[in-house]
């Protein structure tokens, strides 16, 4: 659901290095079952760490998953299904814009320059 790293921002190179061996276990875990991978306020700005793990900015969410059970004898979950969502979109517009304004590719890349 997002914030899994205390903090890995694509862009600010000094956030990755912490992350690396576990972007790598994702990654093989992705090739054993879908991951999908919501993206936070600890943790944007992700595709470029990922080949096999599916990631879902902000603006990609809410998602909408349909639910099934994997042998298919439980029919109590026909046509249901769920709504998954990282907090953030839930915060106040003010804090929407300021998170928002964060995650501003030339803003982060001037940032990673000051580092």
């Amino acid at each position: 659901m997002g914030d899994i790293f205390d903090l890995l921002i694509g862009e600010i190179s000094a956030t990755h290095e912490f992350a690396k061996p576990y972007i790598k276990l994702l990654e093989e875990l992705a090739l054993k079952m879908e991951i999908i991978y919501l993206e936070g306020n600890h943790d944007f700005n992700l595709a470029r760490f990922f080949q096999r793990v599916k990631i879902f900015n902000l603006q990609e969410q809410p998602l909408k998953l349909n639910l099934h059970t994997s042998k298919g004898k439980n029919t109590d979950f026909k046509n249901s299904f769920i709504t998954l969502a990282h907090g953030d979109i839930f915060l106040s517009p003010p804090l929407q814009f300021a998170l928002k304004s964060l995650r501003n590719h030339y803003l982060l890349v001037f940032l990673n320059f000051l580092n």
